[in-house]
């Protein structure tokens, strides 16, 4: 999940005005051809490629080599009360992971069923990247929850292969 370990560094490069890290996290989302989730419009590379430009100037900008397809990566918020769904339709025989990224410490979990309501995978964080992964036998739809148990709304980043 290098698309995940790159959003957990651009976010520790902002916290700390790290040029070296943004930059380094704005070229690896680019390199992946990680690009924003269709309802989303913003874009953490470019963002963070500027942050670094600001911070120190003789940081070079990403070098755009896009591709069709690949990872994709989608904030999100979620409170105490309710339960963030969505779906995603991952092919048989390919390798599926997902990765939750937590903006901040507080605790949150991410739930993975398959069409049936299967659980293929349950994980809990406050801090790192939480990932799951799996080789789908068929190609279906999986329902992707996130919750917290914290009393606060929580913010994250989803991160799909």
């Amino acid at each position: 999940m290098r698309a995940a370990l790159a959003i957990s560094m651009g976010q520790e490069g902002e916290t700390h005005s790290d040029a070296e890290a943004l930059r380094t996290a704005a070229q690896m989302l680019d390199s992946l051809g990680a690009r924003p989730d269709a309802d989303q419009q913003e874009d953490l590379s470019k963002r963070w490629g500027e942050q670094a430009m600001v911070i120190d100037p003789s940081t070079a900008p990403p070098v755009y080599r896009g591709r069709a397809l690949g990872p994709s990566y989608k904030k999100g918020m979620v409170s105490a009360v309710s339960t963030v769904s969505t779906e995603q339709i991952f092919l048989a025989g390919k390798k599926a992971s997902v990765a939750l990224v937590p903006v901040s410490s507080k605790p949150i979990t991410i739930t993975i069923s398959d069409g049936q309501g299967k659980n293929i995978c349950n994980r809990s964080t406050s801090s790192k990247p939480a990932n799951c992964h799996w080789l789908p036998l068929f190609t279906e739809r999986y329902r992707i929850n996130v919750q917290t148990s914290a009393r606060q709304p929580v913010s994250y980043y989803l991160v799909l292969n």
